[in-house]
């Protein structure tokens, strides 16, 4: 009995040996396919970074400008940055956010308008290109908010622009002059009746989808 008694618990110990080997390679296996993700997440990062760096993707007069200001930033003063680098966009947004600033995202961020003269001749001066400027000190706030949270709670409505991206408190009256009558939708489902609403028509003057499909006000639509 007692010899049977070890044979049973030693193909007892056989076997857990055998499910901790099997459960070994799969934490093996899962390990190896996390770094290959790490590997592959920080390899897009960096090539990001680089293109970021470089202002890839940007005008010629915004990038000729930004690219000038890193290398001589005593000339430059009062330029603060491209409107891209002070949004915060929660994850999914990316698009809504893209086509609700447009070509906003690479507006120059200055201090006055001074500043923004300046730069102007600057790039004139050796025909480097253009770039749309906005000065924090000549930006006021619009004088009518429409009410985000009421609207929240239509169906499909995710709320204004200016509620979902977040920004620095700095720059809240450029923020809130560009989004604050943009509306952010998960569809397209509900654009007209949306409109044609009494406490929505001619509060705002755009409709953007979370997939970046864009609906003005005009009837005038975009997308694809």
């Amino acid at each position: 009995n007692e010899k049977q008694t070890l044979v049973v618990q030693l193909a007892d110990k056989q076997s857990q040996i055998s499910r901790l080997s099997v459960e070994l390679n799969d934490v093996d296996g899962q390990r190896s396919q996390t770094k290959e993700q790490l590997d592959h997440t920080s390899s897009r990062l960096s090539l990001l970074e680089e293109m970021q760096h470089g202002l890839e993707g940007y005008v010629k007069g915004v990038k000729n400008l930004i690219l000038a200001q890193r290398s001589n930033p005593q000339d430059f003063d009062g330029i603060i940055g491209v409107l891209a680098d002070f949004a915060k966009v929660p994850e999914g947004y990316e698009a809504a956010l893209e086509v609700a600033l447009g070509q906003n995202l690479q507006a120059v961020v200055v201090e006055n308008s001074s500043h923004a003269t300046r730069a102007i001749h600057f790039l004139k001066a050796s025909d480097l290109g253009r770039a749309k400027f906005l000065p924090l000190n000549s930006t006021s706030y619009p004088q009518q908010f429409i009410d985000g949270d009421a609207l929240k709670q239509l169906p499909g409505v995710l709320g204004t622009a200016l509620s979902l991206i977040g920004h620095d408190q700095r720059y809240s009256t450029i923020f809130t002059q560009l989004l604050h009558d943009v509306l952010i939708v998960e569809n397209s489902v509900n654009v007209s009746e949306l409109f044609d609403r009494p406490d929505i028509n001619g509060s705002i003057k755009m409709i953007v989808t979370v997939a970046g499909e864009r609906y003005d006000r005009n009837g005038f639509i975009s997308g694809g």
